[in-house]
């Protein structure tokens, strides 16, 4: 008998009409790499029309939204990409075409003026930065991708990128292990990668989707399974998994569908739920993904005519047990924002906590600091937290963890010595290009000056010499007519 998923019933629920945001405007840019959308307990966050700006909503501002929405502006170019920190959902990381990275401390009564400023830039990247993602597990350290090819590893506290890793082409997507000790990519050479997050070695690497377009991946992390999907050579998209201990091929494949979108992957830890959401369509797949063959169980799909901009996940706190609530969602659309639920039918989740359902979940608390991190070379995995308090009202924060502290360091970011070697090489140079226009600029004033005497003597001497007198015209004689003539006539 053919292997079935315990969560095969399933259901997403949309929300009602007065729970929608109506009137919206993201932007109109163009990202494979990203979901357009981030959310944490406290906000959503889309990427705006107005170019470089990015609206912040508060999970209670449904309904329709001024024109003039309030909105953080800074950026020079279209941001891409965002994420919230998995320890602070009032701390906010934009992504932009200018080739950086802000950092927003979102006031907890929202946005009510476009003058809330950035608290830290972040300048590593010579391109458009495309892709962010924080450490699972550690506080404060960031993960940014751009199109330069690099990797950057940064302490946003301080503004300093401590490791930068290089690649020969475009990332496509990035995701950490458990504990933060390595990172998988899919790029444009379409390859699906294992790199050591410290030294930049690739540790595993393989042939992957083999269709032109771009491919995405998401790393079961308690699994160490490696998901990607794509296209093949006939455009069909594709789903592969990747077992990370043995990475000549995937463990599993199957061809999806024929459709053109590119997918927006998201994962569930604690249930082992994989959705596939799509960008241009209102689709979303979830199945179960275990570790042992058939590697996915198909449970259900949604569908909306509503074609999706992006997509995201909302954290594990916020659900509500007692409906038996798994996951949830905001579904961004062309002009409108809605919640969708994930509920799975259970008779007794109203009286009895579905244990099987939530498991310990990943704590709001870091395990270990950026410090420890970078400079101590520590891993760790992420703290867990009972979610056994969502259904007692007794909260679900882990008793023996630290909150999350973040104070940004108001300094410079740290510049590699050859850069400055190089600026300080251009400096003198521009100085002596300078000094030898000023001693051009003094010859030829020289020569001036000479040239304007000569022309001052030479208009004296010519007004000091009489002019001739010009001879004046004689008028002609008009003969005078007498009686005689007029005779003659």
């Amino acid at each position: 008998m053919a292997k079935t998923s315990k969560l095969r019933h399933t259901r997403a629920q949309i929300a009602k009409p007065d729970s929608h945001y109506i009137n919206i405007s993201p932007t109109n840019a163009i990202w494979d790499s990203g979901n357009f959308m981030a959310c944490s307990e406290k906000f959503i966050a889309v990427p705006w029309h107005a170019s470089g700006s990015t609206a912040v909503l508060r999970h209670d501002q449904f309904g329709k939204l001024p024109s003039a929405l309030p909105v953080l502006l800074g950026h020079g170019g279209p941001v891409i990409d965002l994420t919230f920190s998995p320890f602070d959902g009032s701390l906010l990381f934009t992504g932009s075409e200018d080739a950086t990275i802000r950092g927003w401390r979102i006031p907890d009564a929202g946005l009510t003026s476009n003058d809330v400023p950035s608290v830290v830039e972040l300048k590593g990247h010579s391109k458009k930065v495309g892709i962010l993602s924080f450490h699972p597990s550690a506080g404060n350290v960031l993960a940014s991708a751009g199109m330069d090819g690099n990797i950057n590893l940064w302490d946003v506290e301080t503004g300093v990128a401590h490791n930068t890793l290089k690649s020969s082409d475009q990332f496509y997507s990035m995701n950490w292990n458990l504990d933060g000790s390595l990172l998988n990519t899919t790029t444009r050479d379409k390859k699906v990668s294992i790199i050591d997050s410290r030294t930049g070695t690739v540790t595993a690497s393989a042939d992957a989707h083999q269709g032109p377009k771009c491919q995405r991946s998401i790393w079961a992390k308690r699994k160490n399974l490696i998901v990607t999907l794509g296209f093949d050579k006939n455009q069909r998209r594709e789903l592969m998994v990747w077992d990370c201990r043995n990475f000549t091929k995937p463990i599993h494949a199957e061809e999806m569908d024929q459709a053109s979108s590119v997918t927006m992957p998201f994962y569930d830890e604690d249930t082992s739920m994989l959705y596939i959401g799509s960008k241009g369509d209102g689709s979303i797949r979830y199945y179960e993904l275990c570790s042992e063959a058939p590697q996915l169980l198909s449970c259900s799909q949604y569908t909306s005519a509503d074609p999706a901009k992006g997509l995201c996940m909302m954290p594990k706190k916020t659900l509500d047990v007692k409906k038996c609530e798994v996951a949830r969602f905001y579904f961004l659309g062309a002009k409108s924002i809605y919640p969708l639920r994930m509920i799975l039918p259970r008779k007794q989740s109203e009286v009895e906590f579905q244990e099987d359902v939530f498991p310990p979940t990943f704590a709001s608390e870091p395990a270990i600091s950026a410090k420890e991190f970078f400079d101590e070379k520590k891993n760790s995995e992420p703290r867990t937290t009972d979610l056994r308090g969502l259904f007692d009202g007794t909260g679900c924060v882990s008793s023996d963890a630290p909150a999350a502290v973040f104070s940004p360091v108001r300094s410079e970011p740290q510049v590699d010595s050859s850069a400055i070697d190089a600026l300080r090489t251009e400096v003198a140079s521009a100085k002596k290009r300078v000094d030898d226009l000023k001693v051009s600029l003094a010859a030829a004033e020289g020569d001036l000056a000479a040239k304007e005497a000569q022309l001052s003597a030479l208009e004296k001497v010519n007004s000091a010499t009489p002019t001739d007198p010009q001879p004046t015209e004689t008028p002609a004689e008009v003969p005078v007519a007498t009686e005689a003539t007029e005779a003659s006539e």
